[in-house]
């Protein structure tokens, strides 16, 4: 990485041990959970098939114009592949994942830094001989960007929770490490209003334990503030998303299996900027439930996006739910075809509402295609976009613009120049009609 980086903080798990103790014992708040009614949904589930009224379908960006107004590719001729990204205060992005540039059947770390039209500032691929993977970018008020994921190469553990702040021009300031005996890893990234950084994946405390839920909240340099863990040892939990409120509480999501249960169930947790837990609520519809998007309302409650399945994983369909602050249930709706759709990301629409990134595999022209949805604050689904080309195009998240436009990354493999490559998408309006 170069002299010019500083290693803030490696912590093993007898330190994160003995807060993990205190964070179980401190959650005030007990685990209510939900098992939904599903005959109770409103229906929407659209047969697959191609372009139909209020529905835009597209190949690619082949047909610009209002939808949508540029798209781009990344990367060799090998594997690269988008899994963040953030909007930036000069209307660029930066966007993280990692790439096989360098040669080998391993990973590297990748983080690019793009103006508003898509054109390359920065690129930076790091990383040791083993795996190294990011899926959280964030932008930090001096112009900079933060990313996170894990590291095999170094640390602890099998794998580690890997950070690394840049500067504006792409300069490593200082990165960190938190591990301990098993795998650990970050699965997403925000920041707060005083330039903190609020990180979320999941820990093992033992080898032979069950992941947990884990949330941790750092100051601007790295140092730790607090961190939080959910589940017990012997049951999985994990995050995959952290959003933060306009009055600095944190909302994340994920899954839990709770004891006795085979599968899993949505999981949604809010603590106060001081790491207090004030909400930790399941929510089970079938037997394989996670949240993997979470907004914030204006009303203090959220939306979460994510999948609902089972038996299998060959039948997943997209799940958005809408709670008030106290967790309770104010709607739910369940879309999809006959075969997988999952929501990956999901962000604040201007009418009160949310818009849903999510992959497809029962509507569109390829083996998989983005699909973008937009649904009012009732619940209603007022539009849609179909975005993909021949083959396996899949969305992994979504931002928002300046001027109030949608950002879509991915990978691709039926554009670009290798197997798969990162594939950015400039919406030219937030709400797809």
């Amino acid at each position: 990485m170069g002299s010019m980086v500083h290693s803030v903080r490696v912590t093993t798990w007898a330190i994160l041990f003995l807060l993990s103790v205190a964070a179980v014992g401190f959650a005030a708040v007990p685990d209510a959970d939900h098992a939904l009614d599903e005959t109770a949904l409103t229906p929407a589930r659209p047969a697959p098939g191609r372009a139909g009224s209020g529905i835009l379908e597209l190949t690619g960006c082949d047909r610009p114009g209002d939808a949508c107004t540029w798209q781009r590719t990344y990367g060799g001729r090998r594997v690269d592949k988008a899994y963040a990204v953030a909007a930036l205060a000069d209307g660029g992005f930066a966007i993280a994942g990692h790439t096989r540039a360098r040669g080998g059947s391993r990973d590297d770390a990748w983080v690019i830094r793009l103006d508003h039209r898509g054109d390359r500032r920065w690129e930076r691929v790091f990383g040791g001989p083993d795996t190294e993977q990011l899926y959280g970018v964030a932008a930090t008020p001096d112009g900079g960007v933060v990313v996170t994921g894990h590291t095999r190469s170094r640390g602890a553990g099998g794998s580690d929770i890997w950070l690394t702040r840049f500067d504006r021009d792409g300069t490593p300031v200082w990165e960190g490490l938190f591990g301990g005996p098993g795998n650990d890893r970050a699965r997403a990234l925000a920041t707060t209003a005083d330039g903190d950084l609020v990180v979320v994946g999941f820990v093992t405390l033992a080898a032979r334990d069950g992941r947990q839920a884990w949330v941790a909240r750092l100051a601007p340099d790295g140092s730790l503030r607090w961190q939080r863990s959910f589940a017990s040892p012997s049951h999985h939990a994990e995050a995959f998303a952290v959003a933060v409120t306009p009055d600095g509480e944190i909302l994340v999501t994920g899954h839990k299996q709770l004891p006795g249960a085979a599968g899993y169930d949505l999981w949604l947790a809010r603590l106060d900027g001081a790491g207090e837990v004030q909400l930790d609520r399941t929510y089970g519809l079938r037997r394989l439930d996670a949240g993997t998007a979470v907004v914030p309302t204006a009303d203090g409650g959220a939306f979460v996006a994510g999948a609902v399945g089972g038996p299998s994983l060959s039948r997943t369909d997209i799940w958005l739910v809408r709670v008030d602050r106290a967790g309770e249930l104010v709607w739910q709706r369940v879309l999809g075809g006959d075969r997988p759709d999952l929501a990956w990301a999901a962000v604040a629409a201007v009418d009160g509402g949310v818009i849903a990134l999510a992959s497809t595999q029962s509507r569109g022209h390829g083996s998989a295609d983005a699909w973008v949805l937009h649904l009012a604050g009732d619940g209603r689904l007022v539009g849609e976009r179909v975005l993909g080309g021949r083959l396996w195009d899949r969305p992994s998240a979504l931002a928002t613009t300046r001027d109030g436009g949608l950002i879509v990354v991915g990978h691709t493999t039926t554009w670009g120049a290798g197997f798969e490559d990162a594939w950015v998408l400039r919406l030219g309006q937030e709400a797809p009609k």
